[in-house]
């Protein structure tokens, strides 16, 4: 009976050791198809892809174009004229002489002329009286100068001369422009108004022939 108990329990025993073991291989067959089904179910279904948010990128304001100045004209300098000069006009040689009065006595004046180029195509006569006498005593009176046209009139000075000396005297001055070239008779007239050597004299005249 002993025996039989024994192996009654052996028989136990082993049938547990299988159920505990077809019991371990079933849970463990549950928990690999647990275990299966989610990742089929996670590769089948596709994951939610999170669109990254979109960095806001700065905007940079356009410059505004810098407008191109317009050139200016370039002013193109006035030429400066040179100036324009004048030829030198040829000087033209001074030319001297004398006309003198005839009264017929010791008392005659002469007068002296000469030529001055004035440069504008014009020449001016110097004209130089100098009185000859020996005593003489007039009163102030005026000698009239004449020559191709023009005319002029000079103050004599009053004479008081004494002496039996003759004597050169200073008697007028006066001068006449003309034209360059002018040819001529040179006239003076001496209104004197005396009586000299018993000789009455009224317009004493000295003449002769000019070229300017």
């Amino acid at each position: 009976m002993r025996k039989k108990g024994i192996i009654i329990l052996v028989v136990v025993l082993v049938i547990l050791v299988i159920l505990e073991a077809v019991l371990f291989f079933t849970m463990r067959g549950r928990t690999g198809q647990a275990n299966t089904a989610p990742a089929a179910l996670m590769t089948q279904s596709p994951e939610m892809t999170v669109a990254p948010t979109p960095t806001e990128v700065p905007v940079t304001p356009t410059p505004e174009p810098t407008p191109t100045p317009t050139p200016q004209p370039t002013e193109i300098p006035t030429p400066t004229p040179e100036p324009t000069v004048p030829p030198t006009p040829t000087p033209v040689p001074s030319q001297t002489g004398t006309i003198s009065s005839d009264t017929g006595t010791s008392l005659n004046y002469t007068v002296e002329w000469k030529t001055e180029s004035l440069g504008n195509g014009s020449t001016r006569l110097h004209l130089t009286g100098k009185l000859s006498s020996y005593s003489l005593n007039v009163m102030g009176s005026a000698v009239t100068l004449t020559f191709a046209g023009q005319s002029t009139t000079c103050e004599v000075p009053s004479f008081n001369i004494s002496g039996s000396q003759e004597v050169i005297s200073d008697m007028f001055y006066g001068t006449i422009d003309v034209p360059t070239g002018t040819s001529g008779t040179l006239t003076a007239d001496w209104n004197i108004r005396c009586t000299y050597s018993g000789v009455a004299l009224s317009h004493v005249t000295a003449s002769g022939e000019v070229t300017a």
